[in-house]
């Protein structure tokens, strides 16, 4: 390769790499998945260590992962339960500043593993009702979703959540 090439190259990486490192929209929305797992009335949920707020498990999918497969990873990962895929709940988009993401949330139960935390936080069983500031970044409306169909939402709780809710297709009932 001759000195030129190279030159041309490496000016062309560099620009590539502030690009990317700037603005995520370069790469193009992310693509994640979680899931709502209830057993005995209770939600399984990740209290998050960066901010102590209520989470469901979940996050991104892997190149070369279904996103079935991401889900059972993510919530195996985060909460030490397997899972197996029963339904899809819904598939969400947030716009952020630096980025876009669309998420697909099932609904799973558990068929095997011991709870266990993660760097990002510690599982636990919740009682409904919730309260939406409670919930990191948005995912109460995923939790709202499912409780709301489930009826154990309060009419004016659904309603009320609903301004909020962005999911682009939901299970019907």
């Amino acid at each position: 390769m001759t000195k030129l090439l190279r030159q041309y190259m490496h000016k062309f990486l560099i620009i590539v790499h502030r690009q990317m490192r700037n603005s995520l929209r370069f790469l193009g929305p992310t693509v994640g998945t979680s899931a709502i797992v209830e057993q005995n009335g209770q939600i399984l949920l990740v209290r998050r260590t960066e901010n102590n707020k209520l989470d469901v498990p979940g996050g991104l999918v892997r190149w070369g992962e279904t996103l079935e497969q991401g889900c059972q990873r993510e919530v195996k990962e985060e909460t030490g339960y397997s899972i197996e895929i029963v339904e899809l709940l819904g598939v969400y988009s947030w716009i952020r500043k630096d980025y876009s993401n669309i998420s697909v949330c099932y609904v799973g139960r558990i068929i095997g593993g011991e709870p266990r935390g993660s760097s990002e936080g510690e599982p636990l069983w919740a009682h409904p009702p919730f309260r939406a500031e409670d919930f990191h970044a948005g995912m109460d409306r995923l939790v709202f979703d499912y409780l709301a169909d489930k009826r154990y939402v309060s009419t004016s709780a659904t309603e009320k959540q609903g301004h909020k809710s962005y999911s682009v297709a939901k299970r019907g009932r």
